[in-house]
């Protein structure tokens, strides 16, 4: 009996096709936003001694002399203590391995903590451990000034911005921001200027 209706296994076969078609073109643009940003992911990934070995690509190295001239470290010492680290990476037991994998942040604490350690890759991976926290705070910084700035308010001059600041904490501080302030409530008129951001 043919009415004309797809089969299941048809249906099953388009699906798929539609599936596939999706899950390409994401990957496609996901790999064309990442691209421009994989030296530094990889600059990034330096900091952990247990990472796969080999050869860095010169990308990298560069990403990583960026990071350092951004950041006011130097780079020639970093390069040299990460190379040193890998080295040394190379000598740790299974065991050591899996604690530096488990807790970075508690490796570099403890090499931190040793007498003459040379400390050009604990100042770079203070750096790596903060990005992801910059990054929050300035996009929070944004999130404000869109806030300030819309199509019926344009103006971003320091009084028309520090009133919006100012009603925005009073909001945080009175139950009722629409009805009548109460004598007693004191704002802290700083606290924008102190970069002070609610999370």
């Amino acid at each position: 009996m043919n009415n004309g209706a797809i089969d299941k296994r048809e249906l099953v076969e388009a699906v798929d096709k539609v599936g596939e078609l999706f899950a390409t073109t994401t990957v496609r643009s996901l790999e064309t936003r990442l691209e421009p940003y994989m030296a530094h992911y990889g600059a990034m990934e330096l900091i952990d001694p247990t990472a796969p070995g080999g050869v860095v690509s010169e990308r990298t190295w560069e990403a990583t002399k960026d990071i350092c001239e951004r950041y006011n470290l130097s780079f020639v010492d970093v390069k040299r203590e990460i190379l040193d680290m890998r080295i040394a990476a190379e000598f740790l037991s299974p065991g050591e391995e899996r604690r530096c994998r488990v807790n970075l942040l508690k490796t570099y604490h403890d090499r931190h903590s040793e007498p003459g350690r040379p400390l050009a890759l604990e100042a770079f991976a203070q750096v790596v451990f903060t990005l992801p926290v910059e990054t929050v705070f300035i996009e929070s910084l944004f999130s404000i000034m869109n806030y300030n700035k819309d199509k019926k308010r344009a103006s971003l001059a320091d009084e028309s911005v520090a009133s919006i600041m100012h009603t925005r904490d009073a909001e945080q501080a009175i139950a009722d921001p629409a009805g009548m302030f109460p004598r007693e409530i004191r704002l802290d008129l700083d606290r924008a200027l102190r970069h002070e951001l609610p999370f």
